[in-house]
């Protein structure tokens, strides 16, 4: 299937000649029309006799068709599925990335808004373990999750790691995350620091995960389906 560039303009307004191309991890792709979007999310109706069956946090492309321009395809995953009469209805989470963000014409900005992605927050009984530290390795520091999102993650840290990484823009975080396989719930993601801020007796990081460094395809299956599970 090929993602031809359509003449007329669109209105961010609404979603009046927006398709969607949908491929899943085999390759093949379905067509579908956008009935909504958000920041973070769109919802996808197919129709016909040979709809996808996409699995909920299976790894997708979503290249939306319909614009004046082509655009690179929306790395994202399945989070809900109705059927329709006739069809079938899906809800997918997508992440933002670089070259994706590089491309979007201002007109059309309304609809990606900075922190599109959805957070969650870790529940108490089961969070997150995280450690951080330089890219280039040595020694790492405890954190806590206090958000986390398919493109970022907000932590909390104490005044020693401070300390140890206040002149780091770019930092290295493990994460390990609680209900999944072992051998599937851990990844390493470069990320850079957008924001510091004191709050009480500890400090915050607001950081935003750098696609082009490295964003390994099993670690980001496994944050998406945290985020899913966390969202149920």
């Amino acid at each position: 299937m090929t993602h031809s560039k359509s003449t007329n303009q669109f209105d961010p307004s609404t979603l009046s000649g927006l398709t969607v191309a949908v491929q899943g991890p085999d390759g093949e792709e379905y067509e579908g029309t956008l009935v909504h979007f958000t920041g973070g999310t769109l919802k996808v109706q197919f129709w016909g006799d040979d709809l996808p069956a996409f699995g909920l946090t299976q790894p997708l492309s979503i290249f939306i068709n319909g614009l004046n321009l082509t655009l690179p395809a929306l790395p994202a995953c399945a989070m809900e599925r109705n059927e329709l009469p006739g069809g079938r209805a899906y809800r997918f989470a997508y992440t933002l990335t670089p070259e994706f963000q590089s491309k979007i014409p201002e007109d059309l900005w309304v609809l990606f808004p900075s922190r599109a992605s959805h957070r969650v927050q870790p529940s108490a009984d089961a969070p997150v373990q995280v450690s951080l530290g330089r890219v280039d390795g040595g020694e790492t520091f405890e954190a806590r999750v206090v958000d986390i999102s398919t493109s970022g993650v907000g932590l909390a840290v104490d005044r020693d790691t401070e300390n140890h990484l206040h002149t780091q823009r770019a930092i290295r975080i493990h994460f390990q995350f609680p209900g999944l396989p072992k051998d599937e719930n851990t990844t390493t993601i470069f990320g850079k620091v957008m924001h510091r801020r004191m709050e009480r007796s500890e400090l915050r990081y607001g950081v935003s995960f750098d696609l082009e460094l490295e964003l390994e395809t099993v670690g980001q299956d496994a944050l998406i389906r945290y985020i899913v599970a966390r969202e149920k």
